[in-house]
């Protein structure tokens, strides 16, 4: 039924998208014969109906052109994200391969921005460190030159086939991944159809002198700096940003001069956006961000006094018009790729000049931005960034790493139990009780992020992967609460009717205890690793902690005839011991059975986490 559902929403939107595309001329028609001012008085030099041919254009391709860049990425990370963070992962060993992963995984997702917070999420977890994410982010900006260079290219005749190809993939497929794909397809198509509708709307800007005399003024370097910034952080998308430009040199109504101001801007505007977003992150985010920005206004600021030698240097490298096209035409000829051609170089340029220096930029970027103080008074999670959670692979991933914070803590608390339960002081016991407040917290924050994490667009696998991580979670903070309830009223009960546990039960008790430990740690490192070996161990261990736990109950039930006072109370707590020691084993076995059930791609059952 969500899938007829969905289909069904799919289909309801084309066929609004068809009607409203045909109805832009017919409703533009009557409004110029009936004289009626729809829209606001078109600007002098245009009829109400070019006006308003210009304003649908325009915003209408625009808003096409966004969605299908937001719809395009959305479907590429679903798809591709898992193995865009293999990729990432195993080739960024030095700056010259982390340069190549940075522009050959921008160049499939088509994002830096994703690209960006794959790289957080490496540095987070600590499987990357900055200044390996440096060479990666120079790779990213040459990654996103691939788009303006296609769209360069006359591709907008050819916009609707995309459309038409992931509407029937995304509409006919069964399968979640292929229909993503479709999606993608789609947002393609959407793309370049928005650009063909800003472009043929632009025809009348010719000659609209207003329009011109504003080209004229861009012509200044700095202006068209400004303005492609402020426009590319308001659409946050600098490839949004390109494509206007591209749209508008296609109908000669740039110079280069004003491409090149522009260029440059759209490559300052997300920057800006970087900033804000980052305000408030874990510190690697607003290092990877300062990262970002460092390099591109430095970049722009080195190139600024030299934009007449840079325009000389794009005009050899790009094509040259053919004789017979003189003025608009020619401009509309030459300079759509000259401005790609302008963007590339200033991308490539950047990552040539300051890939020698990532070691040193890290180095300075950790210096200028160093990490917070820890709060005293609540322990926060590390990784569970909010800017992650829009890359659900990443999210996980974070979300395993905060896992393993939490297991160190349980096993903190299991370390310090043992000497305090056949030793230690009220005192002693309360500390134990402390430390579950911070396995508690970390709980609580972990079961909300994957709350919002489940709000995404997720595979069927990161969904069962999701579902096990939450089983997980909670079974590892049962662990602490059999610890923090059950362990210290058994220390309690001990101190209150003065038990004294003799040397050789206590050797039988703590062989159960380090087969117990061994248990605990190797769930944890199943499940924060995805180590299917350590969560079989785990499994495999029942028959031995049975065999150990049913020799210490023969061996308690035998000095229960011992001729030594306050017997039965000593016999209670003893019981008592080894009954939690196995209820902490039965949390261990179910949290590696989630565990097993990610690796196999199967979403956790009772079944399949029964009780041992």
């Amino acid at each position: 039924m969500q899938r007829f559902a969905s289909k069904f929403m799919n289909t309801r939107f084309m066929v609004c998208l068809t009607l409203a595309l045909l109805g832009m001329p017919l409703l533009a028609e009557a409004a110029d014969l009936a004289n009626i001012d729809i829209i606001p008085e078109a600007p002098v030099g245009l009829s109400n109906k070019e006006g308003m041919h210009l304003c649908i254009g325009m915003f209408g391709g625009l808003a096409f052109m966004l969605y299908g860049i937001e719809k395009m990425g959305t479907a590429l990370k679903v798809v591709a994200g898992d193995k865009m963070k293999q990729v990432m992962w195993r080739l960024t060993s030095n700056r010259f391969t982390g340069l190549l992963t940075g522009i050959f995984v921008t160049a499939v997702v088509q994002s830096s921005t994703v690209t960006t917070v794959l790289l957080v999420g490496f540095i987070s977890t600590r499987l990357m460190s900055l200044a390996q994410s440096i060479g990666v982010i120079l790779g990213a900006d040459i990654g996103t030159t691939i788009t303006a260079q296609i769209l360069a290219f006359k591709v907008s005749e050819f916009a609707l086939v995309p459309v038409c190809v992931g509407f029937l993939m995304m509409f006919l497929s069964k399968k979640d991944k292929f229909t993503q794909v479709g999606h993608a397809v789609m947002g393609i198509g959407l793309i370049f159809f928005g650009i063909s509708l800003m472009s043929q709307s632009m025809s009348p800007l010719r000659t609209y002198d207003p329009f011109i005399n504003v080209m004229a003024d861009l012509s200044n370097p700095l202006y068209g700096i400004i303005a492609g910034a402020v426009f590319t952080a308001l659409t946050n998308s600098s490839a949004a940003a390109l494509a206007v430009v591209i749209a508008l040199a296609s109908q000669g109504l740039l110079t280069l001069d004003v491409g090149i101001g522009l260029t440059l801007g759209a490559n300052l505007g997300p920057c800006l956006t970087a900033g804000i977003v980052a305000i408030g992150k874990n510190r690697e985010a607003v290092r990877a961000a300062a990262a970002h920005v460092l390099f591109k206004l430095l970049g722009v600021i080195l190139i600024f006094p030299f934009i007449g030698y840079f325009a000389e240097l794009v005009t050899q490298w790009s094509p040259k018009a053919p004789t017979d096209l003189q003025g608009v035409e020619a401009l509309a000829y030459t300079v759509p790729r000259q401005v790609a051609n302008a963007h590339t170089f200033f991308n490539v340029g950047i990552a040539m000049l300051f890939l020698p220096f990532t070691t040193q930029f890290a180095r300075f970027l950790t210096w200028a931005i160093p990490d917070k103080p820890l709060d005293d008074e609540e322990i926060q999670p590390l990784f569970l960034d909010e800017f992650l959670i829009s890359t659900p692979v990443l999210a996980l991933q974070a979300t395993r790493s905060e896992l393993a914070r939490m297991g160190n803590e349980v096993i903190d608390m299991y370390d310090s139990l043992i000497p305090a339960l056949f030793h230690g002081s009220r005192a002693d016991l309360k500390a134990i009780s402390k430390l579950d407040e911070d396995v508690d917290s970390l709980y609580a924050h972990i079961v909300t992020y994957l709350g919002k994490v489940s709000g995404q667009s997720l595979t069927e696998k990161q969904t069962n992967e999701l579902l096990g991580l939450t089983y997980a979670s909670h079974h590892m903070e049962s662990i602490g609460d059999v610890i923090e309830i059950n362990f210290v009223n058994i220390g309690l009960n001990r101190l209150d009717h003065a038990v004294v546990i003799s040397d050789e039960t206590e050797k039988v008790l703590m062989s159960l205890t380090e087969v117990c430990r061994r248990a605990i740690k190797d769930s944890i490192r199943s499940i924060t690793e995805l180590d299917r070996d350590a969560a079989e161990r785990v499994i495999g261990m029942k028959r031995d902690f049975k065999s150990v736990a049913n020799k210490a109950s023969k061996h308690l039930t035998e000095r229960l005839t011992a001729s030594e006072k306050n017997r039965l109370n000593t016999f209670s707590v003893e019981m008592d011991a080894i009954d939690k020691l196995q209820r902490i084993y039965f949390h261990a076995a179910r949290l590696s059975k989630c565990t097993i059930s990610i690796l196999d791609s199967e979403a956790p059952k009772e079944a399949a986490l029964k009780a041992y």
